[in-house]
């Protein structure tokens, strides 16, 4: 199928072109404004992650429309807190309303802070918002390095109100502000995504469940939900950064070799997902078991990956893989090596 290479190559300048437009019809301000600027942040999300390399080229569709989803809903709820108590302050300017609009942009930034795994989640793999959320509950999200990722994502939801609001600020300024954010807002999202995930929390989970059906003696991780294999469980685990949770499922007997679940977004195989990942005890593991680093899932293998990693790439997991038999005169489909 040569249209998803081409596809895959012209999507994030396209994704890019469509959040510098967007960001420069912010100028305009007013509903224009609001409209623009919010809708330049997914545009900008995905041009980012696919400059990254996640997730597989068949999924863009339903990853541009969750990004969509997601950053509305984060202008709207924004708007909805701050809007009130900065009127407040701007008509009166008294110190109680300075106190309140201090204390909703605070609330705002905690509330981020607390759930920023889940803008990441859905900028770096795409997938249901849901099942972001639901993973909110096994990691550590009062990780200081998510206070740096809940600060961007509140910038960036307080832009359009800002660029939005009747008055606030002068035409010069209001334009200087929208075309700043053209540089801004991609260096902001890029920071969100490449912050290490959360790790998981630490003891007292369920064992798992071997092969058997029996449970697995002093083994750290979640139960097989109802219906899921350890394979399907493997993958969630590695997406998620989730290297202990992955670990214990391939003692449990998961299958190394396993192909990505038919039904996923996300196509990366699980040799790309774990050399794109921290911490490289996954990888190391699977190498041990054997699994063919050359083979290619996708148009991706795990040394292209590793390599097209951020705009620094993970030198460990690329030596790691090279000293493992990686062949780096393997090509994609696109003919880069």
């Amino acid at each position: 199928m040569p249209e998803m290479p081409r596809l895959e190559r012209a999507l994030p300048p396209t994704a890019l072109a469509s959040g510098v437009a967007l960001a420069a019809v912010a100028g305009l301000g007013g509903a224009p404004a609001a409209i623009a600027a919010t809708l330049a942040q997914p545009a900008f999300a995905l041009a980012v992650a696919r400059r990254r390399g996640v997730p597989a080229a068949t999924a863009w569709p339903r990853h541009a429309l969750g990004l969509v989803v997601l950053w509305v809903a984060s202008a709207v709820l924004f708007a909805a807190l701050v809007a009130w108590p900065f009127s407040s302050l701007l008509e009166g300017g008294s110190l109680g309303a300075a106190l309140a609009a201090s204390l909703a942009f605070g609330i705002a930034l905690i509330a981020a802070w607390r759930v920023w795994p889940l803008w990441q989640g859905m900028a770096r793999s795409g997938g249901h918002a849901s099942d972001h959320w639901r993973e909110l509950a096994r990691v550590d999200t009062g990780d200081w390095r998510g206070l740096g990722a809940a600060l961007a994502v509140v910038l960036l939801a307080a832009l359009p109100l800002l660029l939005a609001w009747p008055g606030l600020l002068g035409s010069g300024l209001r334009w200087g502000i929208a075309l700043a954010s053209i540089v801004v807002a991609p260096l902001l999202h890029g920071l969100l995504q490449r912050i290490p995930p959360p790790q998981p929390l630490a003891g007292g989970w369920p064992a798992l469940v071997g092969e058997d059906g029996d449970e697995a003696d002093d083994v750290e991780g979640d139960a097989l939900a109802p219906g899921e294999t350890p394979e399907t469980a493997l993958y969630a685990a590695a997406r998620n950064g989730r290297v202990d949770r992955a670990l214990a499922l391939l003692e449990a007997g998961a299958d190394a070799a396993a192909t990505p679940p038919s039904d996923s977004r996300d196509q990366r195989s699980l040799p790309v997902l774990s050399a794109v990942l921290p911490d490289l005890r996954l990888l190391r593991a699977l190498i041990g078991r054997g699994v063919d680093l050359n083979a290619m899932y996708a148009g991706m293998t795990p040394l292209l990956a590793a390599t097209r990693d951020s705009w620094h790439g993970r030198p460990e997991a690329v030596m790691t893989l090279l000293a493992n038999g990686a062949d780096p005169r393997v090509r994609d489909l696109e003919g880069n090596t």
